[in-house]
């Protein structure tokens, strides 16, 4: 079963959906739609996590969803559709909402520790419109009681465009590593947040590995888009280097590789190299791995207005 988020603010592809598409049929792939709303809503969606919200032994949607233009939102919403439990997809699940106004495109969900030495599931949010990097958790552990869910702002940065949870720095400890957009004069930057201990109370550490991405003065263009750590060869992995950074350049038609001037866990220090260039194109979310099994790390660049997926290799 795949499941797709659809969805994106340009006029006429603003009407998106959460679907499921059975590819064990390949006579009937058409797609299901989970998520559900009310009559005249439009939203549209980027990404879906599966987790067992309810504790019923059924994995659920868990997603974030908006609907506005390139520069506000009118609305956005933290939400999770139930799974019914049924053997095959059924459309339209009961729709549940968590949290509203800052949750509206990216996320990711991730143990965070607690005081007594538990941990608690915390969704961590990049929001575009509401300018927050913010997380959103269940005080009780118990997310259809709404009055346990929790709320707090890491930072303000700028137009939260993606993250992903990584050790950055390889000092044993997970980081936040995330991108803000360059729309409307604001800045285009690569950041890890280190993670604290008291992560409810304690300040995140912000860095920025690199600014300086090309300004859009207009909404609804910008740069950088989504990062992913990687290891070019599986034997760094195995030694324990830093990883290098892929970014993705959105609107200014380039990828980036950028990586760190030592292996020193204390020096957040990073040059940028781009290894293609378009100019006048969108290299969108860049997706990265070793698919040959040849040890070697494998890039795919999507190019939007060519419409192709353009692969590179790494060489040693």
């Amino acid at each position: 079963m795949w499941a797709v988020a659809s969805g994106f603010f340009l006029p006429g592809k603003d009407d998106g959906a959460i679907a499921l598409i059975d590819v064990s049929d390949k006579s009937n792939t058409a797609p299901v739609i989970i998520s559900s709303k009310a009559t005249g809503e439009k939203w549209f969606y980027h990404r879906v996590v599966w987790m067992d919200m309810n504790k019923d032994g059924h994995v659920d949607a868990v997603t974030a969803r908006a609907y506005g233009t390139g520069a506000a939102a009118e609305e956005s919403q933290l939400v999770w559709f139930e799974n019914p439990g049924l053997t095959y997809a059924t459309p339209s699940w009961e729709l549940h909402v968590l949290h509203e106004g800052t949750e509206d495109i990216a996320f990711r969900i991730h143990d965070l520790p607690l005081a007594d030495g538990t941990t608690t599931p915390v969704i961590i949010s990049a929001g575009f419109w509401s300018f927050e990097l913010g997380l959103t958790w269940s005080a009780t552990g118990d997310w259809e009681d709404l009055a346990s869910i929790r709320h707090m702002a890491v930072d303000n940065y700028g137009w939260y465009f993606d993250l992903q949870i990584v050790d950055v720095n390889m000092d044993g400890r997970l980081d936040v590593l995330c991108t803000t957009w360059s729309q409307l004069g604001s800045p285009g930057a690569l950041i890890a947040y280190e993670i604290p201990d008291d992560w409810q109370n304690e300040p995140w550490d912000r860095h920025i590995l690199q600014s300086g991405y090309k300004d859009f003065p207009l909404p609804g263009s910008g740069s950088p888009g989504s990062a992913n750590a990687f290891w070019p060869l599986s034997s760094m992995e195995l030694a324990g280097v830093k990883p290098y950074i892929m970014v993705s350049g959105d609107d200014d038609g380039q990828a980036y590789v950028v990586t760190a001037s030592s292996e020193d866990p204390f020096d957040w220090t990073y040059s940028s190299v781009a290894i293609y260039s378009d100019g006048r194109g969108t290299v969108w979310a860049i997706a990265v791995g070793d698919v040959d099994a040849d040890g070697s790390t494998e890039v795919f660049l999507p190019l939007y207005e060519k419409r192709i997926v353009r692969v590179m290799s790494y060489l040693q």
